[in-house]
């Protein structure tokens, strides 16, 4: 299972370099803020509005991997999940929605406190779809994040980002092997195995880069006092 994990995280990180080097030329992110109280901070576990079991899992840890180009310090996620199950008995992003929440959801501010950190990245991941009808395939991945101090609980900041390609016409060899891919992906979910490799790491990266270049308020960590 580490080992899928860890392939998948270079895989990921090896596409948005490389599209951070293609776009080198495009928008630039602006310096850091000595003066912004939120430095610290932990991407919480996704709300996973969809039926895929892992997918949340690669968009968290790729947008956490990419939080620190915004001059934030982010808490590594095992510790994040690690104090979330142990101080607060949570582990399931439902469990910490406080767009819908119960009278059993923690405030940010007690997330925060049992994390210790600044801030919190809530997200949820609203669509995750790759399959092919035929000869075309098609891809759509959405997901909703927002910042939140937590101190105050105030939202600092908010986005809805979407990737998605129209039906675009592929080769019956590349329709196949996706067709084996699915009929994999499908019989492992029936069978619990270990999780896959991210399908759509390309479209994951392109994603994550408009989420990072929106306008995030910069932290202050690297920020010259």
């Amino acid at each position: 299972m580490r080992a899928y994990r860890i392939f998948t995280k270079v895989l990921l990180m090896a596409v948005l370099g490389v599209s951070l080097l293609l776009g080198a030329c495009g928008k630039k992110l602006p310096p850091p803020d000595p003066k912004n109280p939120i430095a610290k901070v932990a991407v919480l576990p996704l709300r996973n509005n969809t039926d895929h079991l892992y997918a949340p899992d690669w968009i968290r840890e790729a947008f956490s991997d990419a939080v620190p180009r915004r001059y934030y310090s982010a808490m590594p996620l095992s510790a994040v999940d690690q104090q979330l199950k142990e101080k607060i008995g949570l582990s399931l992003g439902a469990q910490l929605d406080i767009d819908n929440p119960t009278p059993a959801t923690p405030t940010p501010q007690q997330v925060g406190a049992a994390l210790g950190v600044d801030g919190l990245f809530y997200g949820s991941l609203d669509t995750f779809s790759n399959f092919v009808t035929g000869f075309y395939n098609k891809y759509k991945i959405k997901v909703r994040f927002k910042l939140v101090n937590a101190k105050t609980g105030a939202v600092v900041w908010e986005r809805v980002a979407e990737e998605a390609d129209s039906e675009t016409h592929v080769s019956a060899s590349e329709a196949l092997k996706s067709a084996k891919g699915k009929i994999m992906e499908l019989a492992a979910d029936r069978f619990k195995e270990v999780p896959r490799q991210n399908p759509l790491p390309e479209p994951t990266a392109k994603l994550i880069e408009k989420l990072i270049t929106s306008p995030i308020p910069s932290g202050p960590v690297g920020a010259r006092r």
